[in-house]
């Protein structure tokens, strides 16, 4: 039930009516591609996070590898004013990997001169978490593959008119079969708009 409350809340905040998200001093100055009458903006960036990997089992006999795990990623995607889609992939680099499709709408903007902004976002896709893990004093190799889903929420500011930076947490339910229950954690990205 938590699960479906935290999804729905997220959804209806995502898809409500944004503050100052219009206001002139909130467009990015780059070269246009348009797309049905709408400016978009390609960029690429990097990603470095903290992520805490909840595991499923809990025993005494059973031990994983350190939960909390540091992470880096590539992004690929699109942006206008309003909206922001992108493709990030993302790697620990020891027992984690995802592919995760991410998408999210500002909420906020205007701030700090017109170069900040609060956003939503909703994320999913597919992950990987492998490694060692010791049962009854044995050490096995274990590989586990599933997808993840849920939200993020963040902070963005743009350096310049061609660099952003932002400032993100992010919690993901996901389908692991026995080993996670959730990711989640903050995260820091430079994206290079082109």
């Amino acid at each position: 039930m938590k699960k479906y409350l935290m999804i729905s809340l997220l959804l209806s905040a995502l898809f409500s009516s944004q503050l100052y998200a219009d206001s002139p001093a909130t467009q990015i100055n780059v070269d246009d591609l348009t797309i049905d009458n709408t400016e978009q903006y390609a960029f690429v960036g990097v990603e470095y996070a903290y992520q805490n990997l909840e595991q499923t089992l809990e025993s005494e006999d059973i031990y994983f590898p350190e939960v909390g795990q540091s992470l880096f990623g590539l992004r690929f995607g699109f942006q206008n004013r309003v909206w922001r889609t992108m493709f990030t992939y993302e790697d620990n680099f020891a027992s984690y990997r995802a592919f995760l499709i991410e998408a999210d709408r500002t909420v906020l903007a205007g701030m700090m001169g017109g170069k900040g902004r609060i956003y939503l976002g909703v994320s999913g896709g597919w992950i990987e978490y492998y490694g060692d893990r010791t049962i009854l004093d044995d050490t096995v190799e274990f590989e586990d593959y599933g997808y993840a889903y849920g939200g993020n929420v963040g902070f963005m500011y743009y350096i310049t008119d061609r660099i952003d930076l932002s400032f993100e947490y992010r919690y993901l339910f996901t389908s692991s079969s026995y080993t996670l229950d959730t990711i989640q954690g903050p995260g820091i990205a430079l994206h290079y708009f082109f």
